[in-house]
């Protein structure tokens, strides 16, 4: 690479994990609910979260900009350095790792799925076609949101390894990619897993339908 290229690169990180960082779900609430979802429910500010504390539209609002949040960084840098798939995956990773840990509220956030599937829709698309059903399967048929995440992150990268080892996905750097992400979004879930294991995770259908404050109720489960 090329001095403006590295240049360009440290510069396409940064503002991938700056615009992974938007905090759309905590803005949605401050300024049209003067509630902070990191003050309530499980302190999130995941789309989950977001449709428990502030209802389903402004939920699909987050569902689509946590997206595009991962999407844009990724389709953005392959098109100005198309011969370096590398600086793609990283900044998709970039992008997660921004949603996960907020610049502009604390370096506090979400899950990162969302976002983490923005940008393997476009670096690694192949690998949905197995994940995405298990994650959805997962989470109508046993009602946990946080399984269903995790299941799909796991069965991303092991369909990622298929793909790649047989030959049908050339470029190494869409495993590393979802490998990466996928590490952080587990991270993210981690409290998840332990309430899984004890059999203390909430399901989809029995979570409240009335909001209280973080404070006084205990920390709930939460999917993106």
């Amino acid at each position: 690479m090329s001095v403006f290229e590295i240049l360009l690169a440290v510069a396409f990180l940064i503002l991938s994990y700056l615009v992974g960082s938007i905090p759309v779900g905590y803005l949605l609430g401050r300024h049209f609910a003067d509630k902070d979802v990191f003050a309530h429910g499980s302190g999130s500010m995941g789309m989950t979260n977001v449709i428990r504390v502030l209802g389903l539209k402004a939920g699909l609002f987050v569902l689509s900009s946590d997206l595009l949040k991962g999407a844009i960084p990724a389709l953005v840098v392959g098109l100005a350095m198309p011969n370096h798939p590398e600086i793609q995956a990283l900044a998709g990773v970039a992008a997660v790792a921004g949603h996960s840990w907020s610049l502009w509220v604390g370096f506090k956030g979400g899950k990162g799925l969302l976002t983490g599937l923005g940008a393997v829709i476009v670096i690694f698309p192949t690998v949905l076609i197995v994940a995405a059903p298990i994650g959805i399967t997962l989470i109508v048929v046993v009602r946990y949101v946080s399984l269903g995440s995790i299941g799909a992150t796991v069965v991303a990268f092991a369909s990622g390894i298929v793909w790649y080892v047989s030959g049908l996905w050339t470029s190494v750097w869409g495993l590393v990619y979802v490998g990466l992400a996928g590490a952080l979004i587990l991270w993210q879930h981690r409290s998840n897993m332990l309430r899984l294991a004890h059999g203390t995770e909430s399901r989809l259908a029995a979570w409240p339908t009335y909001r209280r404050s973080r404070s006084s109720e205990p920390d709930e489960p939460t999917g993106p």
